[in-house]
């Protein structure tokens, strides 16, 4: 009986753990809530980035 909930909760834990390493590697995903960690973005040189039009909230 122990067996079976340990390894259920095994897999239950492997599948989480893949799903952030999945996320985490993927060149296309980013972070939408900060606009900084766009790929385009973290190209840019220090010069582009200083023309870049931010809004003061």
């Amino acid at each position: 009986m122990k067996t079976k909930t340990r390894i259920r909760k095994l897999k239950v834990m492997m599948k989480l753990f893949m799903r952030r390493q999945m996320r985490a590697t993927s060149l296309s995903w980013y972070d939408r809530t900060d606009p900084l960690s766009h790929p385009a973005i973290q190209r840019m040189s220090q010069r582009e980035l200083a023309d870049l039009p931010l809004n003061r909230r």
